[in-house]
């Protein structure tokens, strides 16, 4: 019997201020996402930057896309973050309600991490949050 073993890649500390910088640049473009967090895809093993606001259910994501895409240029951070690596979801997105229920959306949560646990029947294989609403400051941004 053939088994199949996931190695999922690690979130390197470079993808994690890379990301840091790329969330505080995009509040400072005007595109204040509600959430921001790297998550593992549990069947690739790759990492994904999820960025959640409410305007993705009026407005669609694809101008979102190009709107980060460019802030991505912007900032130069196009060769640690390809556009492909971004995922732009509503607030309503079931991962997104499962870490506010879980980690709340009061107090600062940057830098939680969350490996191979269960919240609300989501598996979440690997999880580095920067924030689950606005409210929530980031640490602050180095230069990366």
């Amino acid at each position: 019997m053939a088994e199949s073993i996931l190695v999922r890649s690690a979130l390197i500390p470079r993808m994690i201020e890379v990301g840091r910088s790329l969330v505080a640049g995009l509040d400072q473009a005007g595109l204040a996402f509600e959430a921001a967090f790297w998550l593992s895809d549990e069947e690739s093993g790759i990492w994904h930057l999820v960025l959640s606001m409410k305007a993705v259910k009026m407005d669609g994501s694809r101008a979102l896309y190009s709107q980060v895409h460019k802030v991505l240029l912007n900032l130069g951070l196009e060769a640690d973050i390809r556009i492909w690596m971004i995922s732009i979801v509503g607030d309503k997105t079931p991962i997104v309600k499962s870490l506010r229920g879980v980690l709340g959306t009061a107090a600062s949560i940057d830098g939680a991490v969350l490996e191979d646990a269960y919240i609300g029947g989501v598996r979440i294989a690997g999880c580095f949050v920067y924030r689950l609403s606005r409210r929530q400051k980031l640490q602050e941004v180095h230069k990366a």
